[in-house]
């Protein structure tokens, strides 16, 4: 068994999907059910699968079945009720399967997908020869009411009849049925077709109400536009339209009709209910009307009724129209604005009579003078035309400049002038000697003055902030005082022998020299025999101008003296070695040189092995300053040392008074004294033979004796008592 019921009325296909022409075989050419009873006796009549092959697609166990060898029904339901409806084989070894769809919300490519979600009843049972099933369809007073909408598929005796289902209204619903196989089977050619009747259902399902236009898909649209869009009250016949059947007016005049069409029919469908009227000649604003004449047939043939659908015409209107005149005469800087309205405000201006419509905003600016043309239109190429405009441009500020005057006398004076003139018709203008970049007032017949030598660029500015053309004004000057000059510093502290030049490099073939700041001006060259100290340098030319040139600093080196000086004498237990000297001076310039008696030299101030005698050190710096010092090597003898007491006996010890170190001394003079302070002896220079005790030859008593000792050459005089012991 297998059986299909599909919807497609309402519904429209992509045309590379359903390029062939439908039959009844195929859900788009479903046959519309106008009666009660319907009969196919004819089963050769449908065999196969129409013109678009899989429509259902089956999955698994459920109730459909592959599309074939069936004819498709399609119903709009006029009332909600009851639906029942009884399919009886003319052979009743014939079996019959069929399927029920709602598809008000999908379509026929839909079924191709997912025919679960369209699926409102089926029943597919029996498949072999011993169990056909025989009648089959819609109602629960044979089924009892329990046996459901889907049933089968099934090798054996199943429900052959569904459960009441009820129809909605203005639901599209289509009845797929399909023949399966007679007792016999499919080959042998015995097969006798079958009637369907749906006189036991309460809903109704088909009308007799006329033809007519219902609605607008859109009740308004742009003036430019040819196309209406509008619906049946109901589908209808596709090969019933023709453009003869419907009038089209705009505004009570006729208008041609260029072609009718619907979107359904050109898939392929045999009926259709929206459809598009396009007009040879574009709409004017106002209101257009569109009126069905003639007969169109519906599914059931009714009668047409005549009636007329109105549109309205929306146009465009310019509402402003507002201009500005050209500031300056070097500038594009007109403008214009326009507005317009309009249904959508989906507008185009053009300025220029319609040869560019670029602009949405309706503001054009940076225009030059001259005259703009406004026109505007709507995406439909609807052109309303506005106003002429004409944009005029000021006057050009005419200046001029005269009596141009050079710094003067000097260099560098900021003298110069020129004469200003310009039309009192720019009054309050603005001066710029700097090409525009920045501006100051400027009086009309006014000289400007206070210049610097240079190039000017001259230009005016009016108040609406226009400029003039530019002047290039030359301010020259005299030539520059130039010289340059060298200096040589003191070159020793405290001496005049600094010395300044000057050499001229101007263009002045002389030139008068300071060097006190302008106090006072010679002629020469060059000055000689300077101290130290700070010289301001200027230079005069014949004119009398002055050119103050660098300041020059002679300076002086740091006083010589002695940061260091270090002299070890010959020691007496040293003779060998000889003295040493030790010294640093700082100031002066550059590397220091320290002589020895004019004879000796070297640039590290130290001298050693020198014998014992005077001496002198001169240091000399870079420059030859130099300094002197002296100094005297002395041989350090060794102190004297006596004792207090001696025994002149002859026994060999302590017989003579010995003082240790009196060889260091050879010019020593010894002399003794007795208590009363009485020169008793006096030994020779030098002492070279020690005192026996005795006085020429004569031992002196055992006593305390007074000495003095004087070893000259500056030494302190050493004084003691001796005892002499017998």
């Amino acid at each position: 068994m297998k059986a299909f019921v599909i919807i497609t009325f309402i519904l429209t296909f992509p045309l590379a999907l359903w390029a062939q022409t439908p039959n009844y075989q195929d859900c788009l050419g479903a046959i519309p059910i106008c009666n009660l009873v319907y009969e196919q006796k004819d089963p050769s009549k449908f065999k196969g699968t129409g013109n678009y092959k899989h429509e259902i697609l089956r999955i698994g166990d459920e109730c459909l079945i592959d599309e074939n060898n069936g004819i498709w029904y399609v119903f709009n339901a006029q009332t909600t009720g009851i639906l029942r409806f009884k399919i009886t084989p003319e052979n009743e070894e014939d079996d019959f399967d069929w399927d029920l769809f709602d598809l008000t919300k999908g379509s026929c490519s839909d079924l191709a997908v997912k025919p679960h979600e369209y699926l409102v009843s089926a029943n597919c049972w029996g498949n072999m020869k011993s169990t056909i099933n025989g009648t089959t369809g819609i109602s629960s007073k044979i089924s009892g009411g329990k046996a459901g909408n889907c049933n089968g598929p099934g090798d054996i005796n199943g429900p052959s009849w569904n459960d009441d289902v009820t129809v909605i209204e203005g639901h599209t619903y289509l009845l797929y049925v399909t023949f399966v196989l007679g007792l016999s089977g499919n080959s042998t050619g015995n097969e006798k077709g079958f009637k369907i009747d749906f006189s036991e259902s309460e809903a109704s399902l088909f009308n007799s109400m006329q033809t007519k236009l219902d609605y607008l898909k859109h009740s308004q649209t742009l003036a430019g536009d040819t196309l209406i869009t509008f619906d049946f009250n109901k589908r209808v016949s596709c090969e019933s339209v023709s453009k003869e059947d419907f009038e089209l007016s705009n505004n009570g005049e006729k208008l041609n009709i260029k072609k009718i069409s619907s979107q359904e029919c050109l898939v392929g469908s045999l009926y259709a209910k929206s459809f598009e009227v396009i007009s040879q000649t574009p709409f004017e604003p106002g209101s257009a009307q569109l009126k069905l004449s003639g007969q169109v047939d519906d599914a059931c043939r009714n009668k047409s009724l005549t009636n007329s659908l109105n549109l309205d015409i929306s146009g465009i209107t310019i509402t402003k129209e507002n201009s500005d005149n050209i500031k300056c005469t070097t500038a594009a800087s007109g403008s214009i604005t326009v507005v317009a309205e309009s249904a959508d405000n989906d507008l185009y201006y053009s300025i220029d009579g319609g040869k560019t419509f670029s602009n949405k905003t309706g503001v054009f600016k940076q225009l030059e003078a001259g005259e703009y043309q406004i026109m505007v239109k709507n995406r439909y190429d609807y052109i309303v035309k506005g106003s002429l405009i004409k944009l005029n441009k000021p006057s050009n500020i005419a200046m001029s400049i005269t009596q141009i005057k050079p710094v003067s006398p000097c260099f560098g004076d900021k003298n110069g002038s020129f004469f200003l003139q310009y039309s009192e018709l720019n009054s309050a203008c603005k001066i710029s000697l700097d090409g525009g970049q920045n501006y100051k007032d400027a009086a009309p017949n006014t000289s400007i003055t206070g210049l610097d030598a240079g190039t000017y660029t001259v230009m005016l500015k009016d108040q609406q902030a226009c400029e003039s053309q530019s002047i290039t004004v030359e301010i020259s000057q005299p030539d520059p005082i130039l010289f340059e000059s060298e200096y040589t510093s003191v070159k020793c502290k405290s001496e005049a022998n600094g010395r300044i030049s000057f050499t001229n490099t101007s263009k002045y073939p002389s030139l008068q020299y300071s060097i006190n700041g302008g106090s006072t001006f010679s002629s020469a060259s060059e000055y000689t025999n300077l101290n130290a100290g700070t010289y301001s340098l200027q230079a005069k030319a014949p004119s009398g101008c002055i050119l103050s040139g660098q300041t020059v600093v002679l300076t002086e080196p740091e006083p010589m003296k002695i940061e260091q000086f270090v002299q070890t004498n010959i020691r007496y237990d040293n003779l060998s070695s000889g003295g040493s000297i030790a010294i640093r001076v700082t100031g002066g310039r550059g590397t220091m040189t320290y002589r020895l008696n004019g004879t000796e030299s070297n640039t590290t101030g130290e001298f050693t092995g020198i014998p014992e005698g005077p001496y002198y050190i001169i240091a000399s710096d870079s420059l030859g300053c130099s300094m002197q010092t002296q100094t005297y090597i002395m041989h350090i003898r060794a102190h004297i040392e006596t004792v207090n007491t001696f025994t002149p006996n002859g026994d060999g010890k302590n017989d003579y008074w010995i003082i240790k170190n009196i060889e260091e001394y050879p010019n020593a003079v010894v002399s003794f004294f007795d208590r009363w302070n009485h020169l008793l002896f006096q030994a020779e220079r030098g002492y070279h033979q020690p005192w026996d005790g005795s006085i020429n030859g004569r031992p002196l008593p055992m006593d305390t004796y007074y000495y003095i000792i004087d070893v000259g050459e500056g030494y302190p005089i050493e004084k003691g008592y001796i005892t002499l012991v017998r």
